[in-house]
Parts: C-alpha cells; sequence; structure tokens
C-alpha cells in the first residue's frame, strides 16, 4: 500500500462547491472528498502530455458553480495518496509554468477537470434505459441505476483498467453491440 499524505486549504464556497457537483455528477451525495480527489488525479494521470495540458487549462477557465446552501468547516483537509500526489504536482507546475502551487487553485483545477471529463462523458455515452435493464456487472444489476451514474462507474472502470475491469468492460460493450 503506498504512502498517503494530507493535503489542506482554507475552506471557501468555491472548494466545497466543486466536491458536490463532482459528487452530484456520479449520483453520489455521500462521496466523500478524498475519494473524489483520488478519483480526480487518478483520471489526470492518465491523461498523456498533450490532453493534460488541454484539460487543466480549460479546468482553470471555467467558472466554479457555487453552491449557496454550502456551510464551511473549520478546516479543509483531504488524505490522498503520496506518489499519485507527488507526480501530479510535478506535471501541475510544467503544465502552468509554476515552481510554486497553491493548493487551492491545484485542487480546484484538478477536481474541475474530472468534472468537465464527467460530462463529457455523460454526453458521449448515454444508455437508453433497455440497455440499463440487460445490464449486470459482477453481480449487481444497474437497471435501477441512473444513466449518469452508470457512465460515471464504466468510466472509472475505464481509467483504472485493473483486469477485472477490462472484463467488465468487454461484457458491456457485447451487450450495447448486440443490441
Amino acid at each position: 500500500m503506498s504512502e498517503e499524505r494530507y493535503i489542506t486549504a482554507r475552506p471557501s464556497v468555491e472548494l466545497l462547491s466543486v466536491f458536490m457537483e463532482a459528487a452530484e455528477l456520479q449520483c453520489a451525495q455521500d462521496e466523500d472528498r478524498r475519494t473524489v480527489m483520488n478519483d480526480a488525479m487518478s483520471f489526470v494521470d492518465s491523461l498523456s502530455d498533450e490532453e493534460l495540458e488541454e484539460k487543466l487549462k480549460l479546468a482553470s477557465r471555467t467558472k466554479v458553480k457555487e453552491y449557496a446552501s454550502v456551510e464551511l468547516p473549520s478546516s479543509f483537509k483531504i488524505k490522498v495518496d503520496s506518489t499519485l500526489y507527488d507526480s501530479i504536482i510535478e506535471k501541475f507546475k510544467d503544465v502552468f509554468k509554476i515552481e510554486r502551487v497553491k493548493t487551492p487553485f491545484f485542487i480546484r483545477v484538478i477536481v474541475e477537470a474530472y468534472i468537465i471529463h464527467n460530462r463529457e462523458e455523460n454526453r458521449q455515452l448515454g444508455l437508453k434505459n433497455s440497455e440499463l435493464d440487460q445490464l449486470k456487472i459482477a453481480g449487481h444489476t444497474y437497471a435501477k441505476m441512473s444513466d449518469v451514474e452508470l457512465i460515471n462507474r464504466i468510466t472509472m472502470m475505464q481509467i483504472k483498467k485493473t483486469k477485472e475491469d477490462i472484463e467488465k468492460l468487454s461484457k458491456i460493450e457485447k451487450i450495447i453491440t448486440e443490441q
């Protein structure tokens, strides 16, 4: 198991809002910040250099949809994979040509890039409800799941690409192409 570290920032409506939007796109209101951040970092780490620069720069210019009902906690810290974090920080510095990365900016841009990716995936992979009825993956029936949630799970399988995920993805592709 890899080493973990905390990243901390001053709580702000903007920061909390990006996590709320990411969780909303994943249809998981109780999705914790740690999971969202690690998923976002895994996504960013999987990008080619060209894609990385394009996605991060777009995310840095994207206005955050702020949630009015956000209550600011007294502190804001997230436990992340240390090796992954160090790798992404270096890539981040290269993309933005900076020497020191401010944590709130880093968090916002990484999570926003993940949000943008999820929105694109939702548009590209939209499945009809009749197709959802047929999808069974690892013993779970996803018919009661929203299209967005299903697409996000499939997207995470594509990003992580474990042997089990590849098998599941091939089953999904087979079901969809048989339609």
